[in-house]
């Protein structure tokens, strides 16, 4: 093989690792504009309660778990993006769930 070569093989691997990589990058875009939303929702209502409370849940319940066995596997940056995204979604889950229960009945009446 030649220098061209081996470069041209160096250059397709980074470029097939970086196809693996990207989509991990878009999947945020789908849960974390629910969590930020209801963020500042609760932010404005003055409810902080509620938002330290499915942070916690979110945080010790669902991003270190995730993160912890995403390592004991070998995922490496896979369990950081895994853990993120699952994160993100709880948290909008979570919140989306407790403006229903709390404020839902005054929304639908009006």
């Amino acid at each position: 093989q030649t220098a061209v070569d081996v470069g041209d093989a160096a250059k397709r691997a980074q470029v097939e690792k970086g196809l693996t990589v990207t989509p991990w990058a878009f999947e945020p875009a789908l849960a974390n504009p629910v969590a930020f939303a209801f963020d500042g929702i609760y932010k404005g209502l003055g409810n902080g309660r509620i938002l330290r409370n499915v942070l916690l849940v979110s945080t010790f319940g669902v991003f270190v778990p995730v993160i912890v066995f995403g390592d004991l596997l070998g995922w490496k940056l896979f369990a950081v993006w895994a853990a993120f995204l699952m994160w993100m979604a709880v948290r909008g889950w979570q919140l989306a769930l407790a403006f229903n229960r709390h404020y839902g009945a005054h929304a639908k009446h009006e």
